[in-house]
């Protein structure tokens, strides 16, 4: 029984912390934070991450597809983050990792609407680091 409750409680934790995360990083763009704002923003991120993965297998059981549009959320907008910071290593990760989240066919997937699928995708195939004739 306490394994089930930390694992459901863990699933809620990521949810709530996330939903921190987006809320936070919509403010970020919104009104121009600075470089330590997004870094927070990141941190919230990562915390929803570590969270989702403390769940085992729970939220997969009981609800796949808020597990995997959170996975996606969470790649895409950290990816996107890292990519502002010029941390491109990171980015690249998480861009990276998301292609193999697409290329699971997975529930989340598959629930994604046209628009959101093919932007979270463009973010996936197109950032690639700046070279030098985009820094000048």
């Amino acid at each position: 029984y306490d394994t089930i409750f930390s694992q459901v409680f863990a699933g809620l934790t990521a949810i709530v912390i996330f939903n921190l995360s987006l809320s936070s990083h919509y403010n970020a763009d919104r009104y121009h934070w600075n470089t330590a704002d997004l870094k927070q923003v990141i941190k919230f991120y990562t915390k929803a991450w570590e969270a989702l993965h403390k769940d085992g297998s729970w939220l997969q059981t009981h609800h796949p597809v808020c597990r995997d549009m959170l996975l996606l959320a969470m790649l895409n907008n950290m990816g996107s983050l890292f990519f502002k910071l010029a941390k491109y290593p990171k980015a690249t990760h998480c861009f990276k990792a998301l292609r193999n989240v697409f290329s699971s066919k997975s529930a989340g997937v598959q629930a994604l609407n046209p628009d959101e699928h093919y932007g979270m995708m463009m973010n996936a195939m197109f950032i690639d680091q700046p070279g030098p004739a985009c820094a000048a």
